[in-house]
């Protein structure tokens, strides 16, 4: 059996010719600017951050178990988002950049 030239992707279906579009097209054709998909990276960076450290919390305050990492980062995900979703992430951020490990 021989390949013809669509499945051998020389022919028009197959191929493409669309030019790549950048960030900030995309954002733009989604009625976004550049800083808001900037600002959504950085508190997302800063959401990851406070779970880590109250995960951290977690684990130091039951004495350091070995393989409950996926539990304290459960729980720790679920305390933040109740505190995001309420407005209080900010306040929860300050209460945990004190406890910050070395």
């Amino acid at each position: 059996m021989l390949l013809s030239d669509v499945e051998l992707g020389q022919g028009t279906i197959g191929t493409t010719t669309e030019p790549k579009l950048t960030v900030e097209e995309v954002a733009a054709a989604k009625g976004e600017d550049k800083m808001g998909t900037t600002a959504d990276a950085l508190k997302n960076e800063e959401i990851h951050e406070l779970i880590a450290v109250c995960a951290y919390d977690f684990w130091e305050n039951q004495g350091r178990p070995h393989g409950c990492d996926l539990i304290h980062w459960l729980q720790s995900e679920q305390e933040i988002m109740s505190c995001v979703d309420d407005g209080k992430g900010a306040v929860a951020l300050e209460g945990t950049k004190a406890k910050a490990p070395d």
